[in-house]
């Protein structure tokens, strides 16, 4: 496929009070087959049990001053040894269809991933960033991709239960505000950084 092919488009609403932001957001497959968006936002919970977060999303500060809201496959930390990931699930999309997510987090935005505890936020050293940007993971549908169920507090979604080859992800971007304020993460941390 060559690359005008495999492109989407993301849009974004947003809807920041005195104590939230929330963020409505869709991303239609302009492509001409189905594809599989990265759009949950799950990780391990107490005694290890895999848990979806509806609202959830990872937070990373860039070094050039940005902030970026991010759902996908993310590469582990490098200096952390991961035994486990969650489950990689997906929302199938088909040719011309949507996917809608929504994402609401607390203000100010907290550094956060989901390889790492979450911590309070230092409102003294919160700062604004230049810019926000959300990040959704997405990939074509491949012949070498098989899939199986799996159940979360009752729900079922589509789980890749094998590999599918180089690139694991594409991103879809788009810019969401500028005058949020973020807390970076006490201690030391690894943005979220797709896997691509």
């Amino acid at each position: 496929m060559n690359s005008q092919l495999l492109a989407v488009q993301l849009s974004a609403d947003v809807v920041a009070t005195a104590s939230d932001v929330e963020v409505h957001y869709v991303l239609t497959n302009t492509t001409a087959s189905r594809i599989l968006v990265f759009d949950h936002h799950v990780h391990f919970g107490p005694k290890s049990v895999v848990q979806r977060d509806e609202t959830g999303v990872n937070i990373g500060l860039d070094s050039d001053g940005g902030v970026r809201l991010v759902r996908g496959i993310f590469s582990p930390p490098m200096y952390m040894s991961v035994i486990a990931r969650p489950p990689v699930l997906v929302t199938p999309v088909e040719a011309g269809g949507v996917a809608k997510g929504f994402i609401r987090v607390a203000l100010p935005l907290v550094e956060s991933n989901i390889f790492f505890p979450k911590q309070p936020c230092d409102a003294s050293k919160a700062v604004i960033p230049k810019r926000v940007r959300l990040q959704i993971g997405w990939v074509e549908m491949r012949p070498e991709m098989t899939f199986r169920e799996y159940v979360i507090d009752g729900k079922k979604f589509a789980n890749i239960a094998s590999n599918w080859g180089q690139p694991v992800q594409r991103i879809a971007e788009t810019l969401v505000a500028t005058n949020l304020k973020v807390c970076p993460y006490p201690g030391r941390f690894d943005s979220a950084v797709l896997t691509q």
